[in-house]
């Protein structure tokens, strides 16, 4: 079932606004500008955010960073939605080195505590510059595994991605919908921002 009327969304946040207090809100705001569903193909829809210098008492001051979450909608409800994945860009992380990446894996891993599972870093790959997240354990059912799955990168840029998956034997994987309430959305939405390192 495709929607074919809802357009992609966008939405840019003005750190001085108190409309909205926290990219998390931001992203539920746009989640329920967009209910209804199953779309297919998934709705892209994205925010940006811009992360204030909060240390200038501190030598060197750490810069204003901007940053953007784009999600790809299934369905969206007023409680919950389903997503094929969600993503997020932050151009001051370009070429990290992986300590850096290993910094902010540990730091998701410690605060993204919310989900089916938790979750724990598995590959770090020094020449491709990224770390890959998984479920741990994976949730078994009765001939298959399911799993949250987090790549950070930071070739080209600073990239955040989680989709969840089913493995099983014999067979490639496949995407299942990222099945998330709309206040796990508020909440992975402000701890995406909060665990971000400060700079490369």
């Amino acid at each position: 079932m495709s929607s074919g009327a809802l357009p992609p969304s966008s939405a840019t946040h003005p750190t001085s606004s108190s409309s909205i207090t926290s990219p998390g809100e931001l992203l539920k705001q746009e989640l329920l500008l967009q209910q209804g569903g199953p779309y297919s193909p998934a709705i892209p829809i994205s925010i940006s955010w811009t992360i204030p210098d909060v240390s200038q008492n501190s030598t060197p001051a750490t810069p204003p960073r901007d940053i953007s979450i784009t999600a790809q909608v299934i369905a969206s409800q007023p409680f919950g939605c389903a997503l094929e994945e969600i993503e997020l860009q932050a151009s001051h992380l370009t070429n990290a080195s992986m300590d850096v990446l290993k910094k902010w894996a540990n730091a998701l891993c410690q605060k993204v505590t919310y989900l089916l599972e938790s979750l724990g870093p598995l590959e770090f790959d020094q020449d491709g510059q990224e770390v890959l997240i998984r479920s741990i354990p994976p949730s078994s059912l009765t001939s298959a595994k399911r799993y949250y799955e987090i790549r950070l990168t930071t070739l080209g840029q600073g990239r955040f991605i989680l989709g969840r998956y089913e493995a099983v034997p014999g067979q490639s994987r496949s995407r299942q919908p990222l099945e998330l309430g709309i206040e796990q959305i508020v909440r992975l939405g402000n701890d995406l921002v909060a665990t971000l390192p400060e700079s490369a």
